[in-house]
């Protein structure tokens, strides 16, 4: 099994220790049990009240870990930090099948929701506010209603604030084509039944996104349809009502999509595009062409700090990276989290020029098509040139 379908890296020697081994697994050459690729992983990003950004994900053993910016993002679009503090990982309870989804509730406390190994669906919220981050000051895994009349969960979660009350909603898709909202009983941590919307028919699949509107006081929601076009729908909070009906925006997406607004209010669409290619592309007040960004590796998600929009996604190679957008959907440098502190010229090895520590600036070579293996080969790092060797072992 190989990561992504491809080793993107640099040859350098052919002597390596146990210990360099013992490190390659330890930073993630696998994805999670069960997962075929880190493509089919997506990172869960959110933006805390103090300023600092945080992301989750399920790591290769399966559990919840995350990571927390040292210190607060400064300005709108200006100085963005690349120091992050060492990964948190919370063992207890049940093992994430999938993807989490992450929130900040209106109490300042950050609450994560995924699909257990064993079928059911949690929700883990902190005990203390979420400035006390890196902490893990999170209480215990509570299951969530199931599913009922048969129905299993068909994507992961997304946790939000849907109809402006205050409490958490969470949507998934149903494996009748429906999507469903279960939300937070007042007064409780804990959840309501499922209620079944719609969507059968609509070629629904994977993870929705959504962002409220303020200009016209909806929240939207999006999934990917498996013929590759985005299906989109709202919530009207004036009206408390779904829409009802779906629009359809046609396109190649691969995978499930972000979604998110810029400081000037323009309703931007984030999603992985054929080539491992990112597409950002901007829905309102009028639809633009699909800006490709740059080589990514599977879903993106999003969270905003300071009024800028970050876009946030998972690498062959395990590590996270995240990028700015501006108003017009382009994202400025992208930050590699781990990136290591002295510059070189060709890392990571993904055509990209790394200029500061964990800053990496998009260059033309991340905006074409896919590059041969025997390319990507004659540029292995001995970390990858080990975890290579020991997944084609395993094959």
């Amino acid at each position: 099994m190989r990561i992504g379908g491809i080793i993107r890296s640099r040859w350098l020697g052919l002597v390596v220790s146990w210990s360099v081994i013992v490190a390659v697994i330890a930073t993630g050459c696998e994805p999670a049990p069960g997962l075929s690729s880190w493509k089919e992983l997506r990172p869960a990003a959110v933006g805390l009240s103090d300023g600092r950004l945080a992301v989750f994900r399920t790591n290769t053993a399966g559990r919840l870990d995350y990571r927390v910016q040292e210190t607060p993002m400064v300005g709108a679009t200006g100085y963005r930090s690349d120091v992050w503090l060492g990964t948190q990982v919370i063992d207890a309870g049940p093992g994430p099948a999938g993807t989490p989804s992450v929130t900040l509730t209106a109490d300042n406390t950050v609450e994560v929701v995924a699909t257990g190994m064993d079928g059911v669906m949690y929700s883990l919220r902190q005990t203390a506010l979420d400035n006390a981050l890196p902490v893990s000051s999170f209480g215990d895994w509570q299951a969530m209603p199931a599913l009922a009349g048969g129905v299993t969960f068909a994507g992961s979660p997304t946790i939000a604030n849907i109809d402006g009350d205050a409490l958490r909603d969470v949507v998934v898709l149903g494996s009748d084509g429906n999507f469903r909202v279960s939300s937070q009983i007042s007064g409780t941590t804990a959840y309501g039944p499922w209620t079944t919307r719609y969507g059968a028919g609509q070629l629904l699949s994977g993870s929705p996104a959504t962002v409220r509107r303020t200009e016209n006081n909806t929240s939207e929601l999006v999934f990917r349809a498996t013929d590759g076009s985005l299906r989109f729908t709202s919530f009207s909070l004036t009206t408390q009502t779904w829409a009802g009906a779906w629009s359809s925006y046609a396109g190649s997406w691969t995978g499930s999509p972000a979604l998110f607004t810029t400081a000037s209010n323009r309703l931007t669409v984030a999603g992985p595009a054929p080539s491992n290619q990112l597409a950002i592309q901007q829905l309102a007040p009028t639809g633009t062409a699909a800006n490709v960004a740059a080589k990514v590796n599977g879903s993106p998600s999003s969270a905003t700090v300071g009024g800028t929009p970050y876009v946030f996604t998972i690498r062959d190679d395990g590590r996270f990276q995240f990028a700015p957008v501006d108003n017009t959907g382009t994202p400025s440098s992208w930050y590699v989290i781990d990136q290591p502190g002295v510059p070189v010229p060709q890392s990571p090895p993904d055509g990209s020029a790394v200029y500061a520590a964990g800053l990496v600036t998009v260059t033309a070579a991340d905006a074409v098509g896919a590059v041969s293996y025997t390319h990507l080969r004659a540029h292995e790092t001995p970390e990858h040139l080990v975890c290579r060797l020991l997944l084609e072992k395993k094959k």
